[in-house]
């Protein structure tokens, strides 16, 4: 498997991540296809032996159930694993409010049945949220010990540079990962958020090879 660095934190992961939306498929993502917990099991072993250490979940996959499968899959091999989680931004749980990022990281830990989560992303922008709220609170997230590096996804280019600007004026932890949708027919984060990814060293995480109306940006 080869193993590329991740931004500028130093932390090796493998070149591909496993993408578990599909670990107990409740909710909307019934539609992805059932993960049973022994299936799980089986799929992260597998892929721990042969070399990929890199996993991704979200609070909002399957109502929680995705973290709490990956988490009992990974473990008592919790040291070889490289987990990301993401916060999501909607109308529940305090969106990416300071009280809806620290409850979120807490209830994550605990479905994950971790004492820290490697990679913690916003899972999109929170337009009814300060930026400054969500990166200061990201920040203590980070001194605590809870979370050791953070990203963002589903950003535009600049509100990455925002974000950017933001921590360093503060000296706070800067985002080292930029998740987002890339492939031959999504194509527009070309124009801006890779640039913005190579300038500041931010790592561009790409997922799902297929198009979605709502996940979607044009550009001229």
């Amino acid at each position: 498997m080869k193993m590329r660095f991740l931004g500028k934190s130093g932390l090796q992961v493998s070149a591909l991540c496993l993408g578990t939306a599909n670990f107990g498929a409740r909710g909307i993502y019934e539609k992805t296809g059932y993960i049973s917990q022994k299936e799980a099991d089986n799929i992260v072993s597998m892929c721990l032996e042969t070399g990929l250490n890199f996993f991704n979940t979200a609070e909002i996959y399957s109502d929680g159930v995705s973290e709490e499968f990956l988490g009992k899959a990974i473990g008592s091999k919790r040291q070889k694993a490289i987990i990301i989680t993401k916060k999501n931004p909607g109308p529940t749980g305090g969106g990416l409010s300071r009280k809806g990022i620290i409850e979120g990281c807490n209830a994550s830990l605990k479905r994950l049945g971790t004492d820290y989560i490697d990679l913690y992303q916003l899972h999109m922008f929170d337009d009814c949220t300060p930026l400054e709220a969500t990166l200061h609170a990201l920040d203590d997230l980070v001194r605590q010990g809870k979370v050791r590096h953070i990203g963002c996804s589903n950003f535009t280019g600049w509100q990455v540079m925002k974000a950017l600007a933001i921590s360093d004026h503060h000296g706070w932890e800067r985002f080292v990962t930029h998740e987002v949708m890339y492939s031959l027919l999504s194509r527009w984060l070309e124009y801006e958020v890779i640039p913005v990814g190579l300038d500041q060293n931010v790592a561009t995480l790409a997922f799902s090879p297929w198009i979605d109306n709502k996940l979607s940006f044009s550009y001229p």
